[in-house]
């Protein structure tokens, strides 16, 4: 299959609701640590305190109806952020450090 073939599959999942667990899995993954292909929408739900880094870059995502399906990693791409410097952002939004002990979120 083709990127374009696979990107479709993706979108008709999404349409139908096939998609919707497999987001919810990578939000439980998420206990130690952040991750760039976590879904926004979980990302809000589940760590309110990084939406102001949201709004501090003018990032429309917080309100978004598209936050269901995009992912972190499609937002950043979309707004051309760096992974590292907003994710250090989101780290000390959420009250952890990942200087602290070696780059591994706490």
């Amino acid at each position: 299959m083709n990127s374009e073939s696979l990107r479709q599959r993706k979108v008709s999942q999404i349409r139908i609701g096939y998609a919707l667990p497999i987001m919810n899995r990578k939000a439980e993954m998420l206990v130690d640590g952040i991750s760039p292909e976590i879904d926004l929408k979980a990302l809000f739900s589940r760590w309110p305190a990084t939406i102001p880094v949201f709004l501090h870059h003018h990032l429309s995502c917080v309100g978004c109806s598209m936050s269901a399906f995009d992912t972190l990693e499609d937002a950043l791409a979309n707004y051309q952020l760096d992974w590292p410097t907003f994710r250090s952002e989101l780290l000390a939004a959420m009250g952890k450090s990942s200087e602290s002990n070696g780059g591994v979120p706490a």
